[in-house]
């Protein structure tokens, strides 16, 4: 009886051990998600920041304009309206500069 005891006694023990050992880990699991979660908002909010910042200065910079707008100017500058008589239209003559 008294080595079945022994052993239940050593299984016990073992089993504690075990045990304790598990919620070590689980609480150093937590941990660590807890501040992987929190370092990747604070990266998060940084970027928005940045973000926000650059298109805050982007917008202030002016009213956005047309790509194409130049070169739509050329072309109309290099176009004249004259008034045709016979139809009684203005008609488009492209002026060569």
């Amino acid at each position: 009886m008294e080595i079945f005891g022994i052993i239940l006694l050593m299984n016990l023990c073992i089993f504690g051990y075990f045990t304790y050992s598990f919620i070590q880990f689980r609480k150093n699991e937590k941990y660590r998600t807890q501040e992987l979660n929190h370092k990747v908002q604070c990266l998060l909010d940084q970027a928005q920041r940045d973000y926000k910042a650059e298109r805050e200065a982007e917008l202030s910079e002016g009213p956005v304009t047309n790509v194409f707008r130049e070169h739509v100017i050329d072309e109309i500058s290099k176009q004249r309206l004259i008034y045709d008589e016979t139809t009684g239209r203005y008609i488009r003559l492209r002026q060569i500069k």
